[in-house]
């Protein structure tokens, strides 16, 4: 497997230091992981199986796409570009800065917006 990597060989020890002093992480938290060590965005991830649930009505992947929803409502373009949204695009604007303070904080790396760029370009 051909790895793609976006940060470069000290962010990545960085990213991988970091990774390991947090015990607990969340799923989207495991999406960008993946994403800037070079690996799919889905490895970890398992489908449910069980047949009941599924039989229920339960999505078999819906972990993974929930995840990967909520990193690219902060890194995607702003859905709010319409003229007379401007409150919506600053409130977007706030929460996508702070997700990205936050991912910077967890990771060990500076989740600028070209870095921002690259993953939501890998989830596409």
């Amino acid at each position: 497997m051909e790895k793609n990597f976006i940060i470069s060989k000290d962010q990545y020890l960085e990213v991988i230091k970091a990774w390991r002093e947090t015990k607990h992480h969340t799923a989207s938290e495991h999406i960008i992981y993946n994403i800037l060590r070079g690996y799919p965005s889905s490895r970890g991830f398992t489908p449910i199986t069980n047949k009941i649930k599924l039989a229920n009505g339960a999505q078999a992947d819906l972990a993974e796409i929930n995840a990967e929803r909520e990193v690219t409502r902060y890194l995607g373009p702003n859905p709010y570009s319409h003229p007379g949204q401007s409150q919506d695009r600053l409130a977007h604007v706030a929460a996508a800065s702070a997700f990205c303070e936050q991912q910077s904080n967890r990771f060990g790396v500076l989740f600028n917006n070209e870095l921002c760029i690259k993953i939501y370009e890998v989830l596409k």
